[in-house]
């Protein structure tokens, strides 16, 4: 795992789920937890003494829990927020990162993932579970005069949200190797020679 020292604080009510996620992050030291607090309305009040890297935040089935994530984004930028939920409908997730969630977990997920999530969002990438991912990508509005095929889409829409290649690896069950060669391609078909330029190109023509 990648060393990047995080400061991070968490907002869950669950104390089992406060516990696990102790147990968890405590094993490594680059990790370091701040503050727990139950929920959003204490954490504005505290958040400036000490400001975290990144906020764990347990988004619950509420239109409070949601405005909480834009509440925090709106006082505390500077802070990545990692959504930490059981819901996986589109309209949740979408308002989520409207609001500025960085990234988005299901809590049924193993706990490695949600230690991949904390580091690509600590290395400014967008972490999302396998399914979120797929159901973002699948809600784009694409160009049918595309160039590309429909993998090298979604490989290159997952790339344009923050996926790593082993995190697109896991959303479309295919190897690194195979993600590789689609990039490859999608270079030649754009004409470009970075992935930044594949994707300012893509987003330009809505190619994804």
């Amino acid at each position: 795992m990648d060393a990047r020292h995080s400061e991070i604080v968490i907002i869950e009510e669950d104390e089992q789920i406060i516990d696990a996620l102790k147990l968890l992050l405590n094993q490594f030291s680059h990790f370091q937890i701040l503050n727990v607090y139950p929920h959003h309305h204490t954490a504005l009040k505290t958040l400036h003494k000490n400001l975290p890297d990144i906020l764990i935040y347990s988004l619950q089935d509420s239109l409070e829990s949601l405005q909480g994530i834009k509440e925090i984004h709106k006082k505390y930028s500077q802070i990545k927020i990692l959504v930490l939920s059981a819901l996986d409908d589109k309209d949740t997730v979408f308002q989520a990162f409207h609001f500025g969630a960085s990234g988005y977990i299901l809590k049924n997920h193993h706990y490695t993932e949600l230690l991949d999530a904390l580091e690509l969002i600590s290395e400014g990438g967008a972490p999302m579970s396998p399914s979120i991912a797929k159901m973002l990508v699948s809600s784009f509005q694409k160009n049918t005069n595309s160039p590309l095929t429909e993998r090298e889409t979604e490989v290159l829409s997952l790339l344009a949200i923050g996926q790593s290649y082993a995190m697109i690896a896991d959303t479309l069950f295919i190897t690194k190797e195979t993600i590789k060669t689609h990039i490859k391609h999608i270079y030649h078909k754009l004409q470009v020679k970075s992935k930044a330029e594949a994707i300012a190109i893509a987003l330009k023509e809505k190619y994804i």
